[in-house]
């Protein structure tokens, strides 16, 4: 017979680690995350400065890992991007962590932990609200993007090159698949 594992609540690990080591909770069992590698921080710096280009015009608010999004005491996440729309941005405390579910999530994928995100992460996204959900794979140079439907998240779109990444969540947000992966400022 095994004994049940302990959960760990928020409460414990606030503030972060020494050494600002990133971490999550995904029901109550603490994760560390890897560093960002350098070629994932490009990625990550792309579609930030992308979503800078599409705040500029609709509004919204966009926060940028490191961050906290404090699902509940048990489910604490800390994603690569999070896009609010302008009709939420004020639901985000610029003093605390981020307590409301984002309406765009997207993360850079890792392959050391893809399996346990898509089996563990995706699930507790849908269940607190999020909208959206974006993974882009610098290997494969492909943009999968969920919606979330009454029974989770559900695969709208698998967009690589010229193709047109489209959100259903946010109004107006359409790039190529390419530009997450391309920086944009380099062709100006």
């Amino acid at each position: 017979m095994t004994q049940p594992r302990e959960r760990i609540s928020y409460r414990e690990v606030s503030p972060a680690p020494a050494g600002n080591q990133r971490i999550e909770l995904l029901d109550g069992e603490l994760r560390y995350l890897p560093p960002l590698l350098p070629r994932y921080q490009a990625i990550v710096r792309t579609v930030e400065y992308l979503l800078r280009t599409y705040r500029e015009v609709f509004g919204g608010h966009l926060v940028v890992s490191p961050f906290d999004v404090v699902f509940s005491d048990f489910d604490v996440l800390e994603p690569d991007i999070a896009f609010f729309g302008q009709a939420r941005r004020h639901l985000v405390a610029s003093d605390g962590p981020v307590r409301v579910p984002p309406d765009l999530v997207v993360e850079v994928l890792d392959r050391g932990t893809m399996v346990r995100d898509r089996a563990r992460k995706l699930p507790i996204l849908a269940a607190h609200g999020v909208r959206e959900y974006w993974w882009l794979d610098p290997d494969r140079r492909l943009v999968e993007t969920y919606t979330r439907g009454l029974e989770g998240f559900h695969l709208l779109q698998l967009a690589g090159g010229h193709e047109v990444v489209q959100s259903a969540a946010l109004p107006g947000l359409a790039y190529f698949a390419s530009d997450f992966f391309d920086d944009p400022r380099a062709h100006r």
